[in-house]
Formats: structure tokens, sequence, C-alpha cells
């Protein structure tokens, strides 16, 4: 059998099962992953793999299911031909699609990295939640200026970060989401707080109308359907989704953020300069690299992690680091960071990391490991170039 199907059926938990089924069934299974986007012109921008399966029943030939790429549909065909006649071999196991990137060295040296004493997956560390729901953005969050047309005062309002672009560096205060605000952003959160609630707040709560308050599914969840806070502050925020890699900003303004971020909440155990280093070390090529593993590729080419996708990704955390010097590079990093310089932040990051760590790597084995970041990245972002589809170019002739 021939199957075209999305990227998500090598990235999503739930196909799993199948990827495992089909692997165990058939003599041979292969999927391919095409980087050109083939259905443009039909308005899908997903990534597209393609699935083949040969010998249903029969005994297995290999490990189960074979996972290769192709850049375009002439090379797709070139693959096609050369499965059809044994003579190609893709990688076997459950395997993300970032993995195909990895050369021989690159996986060794990761491999490694990762059987380190001190390298911890996130959720050893922290518990990665989705952030507040509110039911309606527009509505419960808004920009200074709408606030005051509103009739509400800075107090009325909860601040809270509505989109991650906002936090520019390693760490969050009441004064970035100020600059945020004056460049237009929203950063103040409306909702009930109970017995406390202002008459200005009530006022303009009052404004929802009542047919669609009825309507939301949300808030037919809480008690009072516009109080939103849980009343849990996060230690830290994650990105949802990014293009670049995902940083750990840490909370320094006790503030919230909407479900587009996720909130991060450290062990009791962690103390402030531990998620100094955890925010530190997940900048760093290698914990890069491993969240392109943990993540999931989109069709506009963005990285997209759930919360137990994020708790998967690894981190160094050494023992014995110098806390003046951990402070030094941590404001170093923050500085690069807010002039747009992530290169230059995680440049820093990695040596600090392999200093820390007492880690040797050559400058060609660090070199190997930026390549593979590189090639990762590079391969997650489409071709956006509009051509005949799949469906076109392989349809029957009359």
């Amino acid at each position: 059998m021939a199957w075209v199907l999305p990227g998500a059926f090598l990235q999503a938990d739930y196909a799993a099962p199948i990827r495992t089924y089909i692997g165990q069934r058939f003599a041979r299974a292969a999927a391919f992953v095409i980087h050109e986007r083939l259905f443009l012109a039909e308005g899908a921008d997903e990534e597209t793999v393609i699935l083949l399966a040969d010998g249903h029943g029969l005994p297995s030939l290999g490990d189960g299911l074979e996972v290769g790429e192709a850049g375009t549909l002439d090379e797709l065909a070139t693959l096609i031909e050369q499965w059809g006649a044994h003579t190609w071999v893709g990688r076997t196991g459950t395997i993300a699609p970032a993995k195909l990137s990895f050369t021989t060295d690159a996986e060794a040296i990761y491999d490694t990295l990762s059987a380190r004493p001190d390298a911890f997956l996130l959720g050893q560390l922290a518990k990665v939640q989705i952030g507040l729901v509110t039911g309606d953005n527009n509505f419960f969050v808004l920009n200074g200026k709408a606030c005051v047309a509103a009739g509400l005062a800075n107090g009325d309002c909860t601040r809270v970060l509505s989109k991650f672009r906002a936090a520019t560096g390693i760490s969050l205060s009441v004064a970035d989401l100020d600059i945020y605000d004056a460049l237009g952003g929203k950063s103040f959160l409306v909702q009930s707080d109970g017995e406390a609630t202002s008459d200005a707040v009530r006022a303009y709560l009052d404004r929802y109308p009542a047919a669609r308050r009825e309507s939301v599914s949300t808030f037919k969840k809480r008690p009072v359907w516009s109080m939103i806070s849980d009343g849990k502050t996060p230690h830290a925020f994650f990105p949802v989704m990014h293009h670049h890699g995902p940083r750990l900003v840490l909370n320094s303004g006790n503030l919230h953020c909407t479900n587009t971020i996720h909130r991060v909440f450290f062990t009791d155990k962690l103390s402030t300069s531990r998620q100094k280093l955890a925010a530190l070390s997940i900048l760093t090529t290698y914990s890069q690299i491993s969240a392109e593993l943990c993540g999931r590729r989109y069709g506009s080419g963005v990285l997209k992690h759930e919360p137990r996708d994020a708790e998967r990704i690894s981190l160094l955390m050494p023992a014995a680091v110098d806390l003046d010097d951990l402070d030094r590079i941590y404001l170093q990093v923050d500085a690069r960071l807010r002039d747009g310089d992530a290169e230059g932040a995680r440049s820093i990051a990695d040596e600090a990391l392999w200093r820390w760590s007492g880690v040797v790597l050559t400058g060609s084995q660090r070199g190997t490991l930026n390549n593979v970041l590189d090639a990762m990245r590079e391969r997650r972002r489409p071709d956006r170039r509009v051509k005949p589809s799949f469906r076109s170019t392989f349809a029957p002739k009359p």
C-alpha cells in the first residue's frame, strides 16, 4: 500500500501506535519526508510524508519502519525506485524527522553529552503547564490605552505576558511589559477578583454580551465566568511556537501569561541560581538540538512544543558553578538577547556550560554540532514557492 500523509504522521504521539503496527505487520515499510511543500496551490502548508508498505503478514526484513527524506518530487521518484529495488536503506525505529540531519559523528557527540551524569531532562527540574485560558483574549487582554478608554486603572488589572515576543531577554519584568505596551502590545488582564472586584472592572465585564457568554464552554467551567487566574504564579515562561529555538524566561516580575505561552514551575529544590543555570543551559547548541528532536514541525516552519514535549528537552546542569561567574554570564546573555543577537547569546552559553561541566570538545566537534543544528532548522523551513501540486503532477492523463 501507499499513502500520502501529513507530517504529523512522524511527529504526533497519537500516531506512534500506527507507526509501530505498520513496522511490525509488513516485511518492508518506509516513510519519506518531502521538504518541498506539494499542496500550496490547494492552500495546504503542511509537510508531506509518503508511506510505502509491502509484504503484509510476512516476516520483517528490517527493524521496523524506515525513515528517509527527499527535497523534491524528482528525488522522491528516485528513492521510490531504489526502495522498490531493495537498494535503499533508511533510519529505523521511532525517529523524529529532525534526526535525519544527524551525521554519525554528530549523533555520537550528542549521545555522549546526553549520557553525562549532569544531563537532566527539563521535566526532572520543572513542570510545564499551559498558560491562563481566558476564553476571549480580545476582550480580557487589553493595551494600556484601551484600559484608560474603558475607565480602568492599572490597579484594576493583572499584568500578563500575552505574546512571547514581549520577553526579549532571559528574564521578564514589569518594565519589559511597559515597553511592550508602549509599542502597542497588550499586557493588562481584566478579570473578576472575587469580592475585591472594583466597580470599574464590574462595569467593563458587564459589557460582555449575555448570549455570547452562554455559548463559550470555557466560561461554563468556572465558578465565576470571568475569574481567569488559578492563583499560581510561574517561575518562568516557555514559548509554545517559535522559529529560532526555545528559551526559558525567568519570571522576575510576579507576572502571569495567557495560553499562547507555557508556564514553568520549578521543583522546590531548585534554587534561584539553579534556575538561572537552567535558563542558560537551554540556550546551548546541545539543548537546542534536543529541542528540535522533541518538538513538532509545522507548515510555516515553526517548531511547536506541547508541555510534555518541552519536558523532554535535555539540559546540562553541572553541580559546581561559581555563583559570581554564573551571574556575570547570565547578564551577558540577557544583554545579547535584548540586542537581538541570539547566536551571540548561544555562543556565550556554550562556552560557559562547556567550562562549568568540564566538557572538552575540539573545534571540529563544536562545528559539527553547530552544523547539525543549522541543518535541522533549515530542513523545517519550507520551500514556499507555489508549484504544481502533487495531485496534478500525478493525475491520470485523459
